[in-house]
């Protein structure tokens, strides 16, 4: 997810003018990896909560993880 994507949502959102002002970008960032954040720990979650039934559920995980280092 880039800058021009979290512009893009909160437009979405009904945030109007966003892209004019500059002030909110950093806290639109902000906001959208702690979703994104909370999104891949919910993920993680269902998977360990369903380990069994997963053959490759720990690669999963890891990938789900690596993203957020990106």
């Amino acid at each position: 997810m880039n800058r021009e994507d979290i512009i893009a949502m909160a437009q979405e959102a009904g945030f109007d003018h966003i892209a004019e002002a500059d002030y909110w970008h950093p806290l639109f960032e902000r906001f959208a990896a702690l979703v994104a954040s909370a999104e891949r720990t919910a993920c993680v979650e269902v998977i360990k909560d369903n380990w069994i039934y997963t053959a490759n559920a720990e690669e999963m995980v890891y990938y789900i993880l690596e993203r957020g280092q990106a």
